[in-house]
């Protein structure tokens, strides 16, 4: 299962991580594919001044972690920093699953990966981020400042860029939540909460109101059995 979430990032932030990034150092990409990117990855990743984190880190990181989908969606329990990654022409990465685990200080499990797009998709062509499934490969491009957030468990593969340059902000978290299907159920519960919630607002009369309580009292209970805190 994967999710789109739009807006993530507003055009003004956009700017601001384009612009910080565009100042910095970029080095081969090569260098963090791990044993199964060898051979297969060619791109370019933004060099942090003295490998310290930076703003544009915080900000990717806290607009993820403010934003509702995702929240609902991935139940985050720790997020990597993210890597501001860049494709020029004829650049790409080919089929591989990411790494079980990730960091160096502080290593985590990863249950997910996200990409944030960075660049207009009409900037550059080629490039899209194409995810296996048992439906078949899903191909993803979105506009500058959405995300997607995938199982890091899939096959995926960067397709060659042709035209221009994708730059993109990716990263991986480890869910409070390690199944997926649960963590789909979970997810599945709120959306519905929610919806009830917006029919049947707090302090209404209805037995709306009831689904909405035994809904959430669902979603609860289950999060004790599944919560790995």
């Amino acid at each position: 299962m994967l999710i789109c979430i739009p807006d993530v990032l507003s055009a003004a932030e956009i700017s601001s991580v384009l612009d910080v990034i565009a100042n910095g150092k970029f080095v081969d990409g090569s260098a963090t594919a791990g044993a199964n990117g060898i051979g297969i990855k060619y791109n370019l990743e933004f060099q942090r001044p003295e490998n310290k984190l930076t703003e544009i880190d915080r900000l990717v990181v806290s607009r993820l972690m403010e934003n509702e989908t995702f929240q609902d969606f991935a139940m985050p329990k720790n997020i990597a920093p993210p890597i501001f990654s860049k494709y020029e022409v004829g650049m790409e990465y080919g089929s591989h699953v990411d790494a079980p685990l990730v960091g160096k200080n502080s290593v985590i499990r990863s249950d997910l990966s996200f990409t944030v797009f960075l660049s207009a998709p009409d900037s550059y062509d080629g490039g899209e981020l194409t995810i296996q499934s048992g439906f078949g490969e899903q191909e993803i491009k979105l506009p500058a400042g959405h995300a997607v957030v995938y199982q890091s468990t899939s096959l995926h593969r960067v397709k060659p860029v042709s035209r221009g340059s994708r730059i993109v902000a990716l990263g991986w978290l480890q869910s409070v939540v390690q199944d997926e299907g649960m963590r789909e159920v979970l997810f599945d519960l709120t959306y519905a909460s929610r919806r009830v919630s917006e029919i049947a607002p707090v302090g209404s009369n209805s037995d709306m109101m009831d689904v909405r309580d035994h809904l959430n009292k669902a979603y609860a209970n289950l999060m004790r059995r599944q919560a790995d805190i």
